[in-house]
């Protein structure tokens, strides 16, 4: 079992198989992912992602740059899954790491990546819209973190929590914050964007450039909810999006 994908049992490397490789929030883990283990069949399965430095992988080194994670995640993933019809989901941090794998699963290994879903994130070439950055200090992240509501409060005044959590999170911040875009990076992916109508580090015009990424199809959903509207209703838009989508390929 892949280090890379701690939920993943094997044998499912098939290409009659269908697999959503995701990849999660700052601060997250593969667990995030974890309950969405009910939408396997034998058909299809989700495979939550575990990067260094995250989860099971604590205690790994981390990388310090989203291109070579990303090309890290690619070879990890094509080695698992070459013979799979893949699709990729990112939500925030995860947009931008699942978007550059895509590129690297394209260009690297020539692979066909059936689609590319993007949640809770403006396109990478646009400015990041989220008013919080590292230099701003501790009081201002745990600011940040009670906006986003996903921590209970709590937890956020916990001392040996917050040991734990806020250099998780302040890892991810430090990738998006050095992260550069490469306009030549153009995916052949179909794009699907999806977002809350209450997402305050949304802009309409700054997320819909996502299109530019592709020279595939490109599409946009909105949705009642915030930042994490997906977790809003349990799985139910994680079960729309997998039903609609997996009729479409069949």
């Amino acid at each position: 079992m892949s280090e890379w994908f701690p939920f993943y049992k094997g044998g499912y490397a098939d290409s009659s198989k269908y697999c959503m490789i995701c990849f999660h929030h700052a601060g997250g883990s593969a667990a995030t992912f974890s309950t969405m283990k009910r939408f396997k069949t034998d058909r299809f399965i989700v495979v939550p992602v575990e990067i260094p430095g995250h989860g099971r992988r604590l205690k790994e080194q981390r990388e310090t740059d989203i291109h070579i994670l990303a090309e890290k995640a690619a070879d990890a993933i094509y080695q698992e899954f070459a013979k799979c019809h893949i699709w990729l989901y990112g939500h925030s941090f995860g947009s931008l790491l699942a978007y550059e794998t895509c590129f690297h699963l394209e260009h690297k290994y020539h692979k066909k990546i059936e689609r590319l879903i993007i949640s809770g994130r403006n396109a990478p070439s646009e400015s990041d819209s989220v008013p919080f950055h590292l230099s701003d200090g501790h009081d201002a992240f745990i600011r940040e973190m009670k906006r986003y509501g996903l921590i209970p409060e709590t937890m956020l005044e916990n001392e040996e929590f917050m040991k734990y959590y806020e250099p998780l999170v302040s890892g991810d911040y430090r990738l998006l914050e050095n992260y550069q875009y490469h306009k030549n990076h153009i995916v052949t992916a179909p794009v699907r964007l999806d977002y809350g109508t209450n997402d305050e580090d949304i802009s309409e015009d700054a997320a819909e450039k996502w299109h530019e990424i592709t020279s595939g199809a490109f599409s946009k959903h909105v949705h009642k909810g915030g930042h994490f509207f997906m977790f809003d209703k349990g799985n139910a838009y994680f079960d729309t999006l997998i039903r609609e989508n997996l009729y479409q390929e069949i």
